[in-house]
């Protein structure tokens, strides 16, 4: 079962910082694309922008689409490699997100649901984690 996890775990920042986390996953075989929802405090958070991680560019092209609702605090990241391409297998940082410190808090930054799939298009299943912004 693969394991997803938000590096750093723990960050602190000042308001107006930007901060940026990796999403990291461990132990996984085959993985073509993902869906990952990711919540935040939007009162201490502003989500910017999510950026491709390099563990499905391997040996090919990966893609990343992401639709924010600030309102909820909720980010929706999908992830893909190109279509006929091998799935990767290990660990690495699937994507990069960018915040920016809204105000003083502290928000978790948690993986709520993954749905992960194989390049056969079958289901992997996968651990969710989560970290913490401490915004000074």
């Amino acid at each position: 079962m693969g394991v997803l996890s938000i590096l750093p775990p723990d960050r602190t920042a000042s308001v107006g910082e930007e901060i940026r986390l990796d999403v990291l996953i461990t132990n996984i075989e085959d993985l073509a694309e993902g869906t990952l929802t990711i919540s935040y405090d939007p009162k201490v958070l502003e989500f910017r922008q999510a950026f491709e991680g390099e563990f499905l560019q391997r040996e090919g092209t990966a893609t990343v689409v992401t639709a924010a609702n600030p309102a909820t605090g909720t980010v929706a990241v999908r992830l893909t490699r190109a279509e006929g391409s091998k799935g990767v297998s290990g660990a690495g940082v699937l994507a990069t997100l960018a915040f920016v410190a809204k105000e003083s808090g502290t928000s978790p930054v948690a993986i709520q649901t993954s749905r992960l799939l194989s390049a056969a298009k079958a289901p992997l299943a996968a651990t969710g984690g989560q970290g913490s912004v401490s915004v000074q």
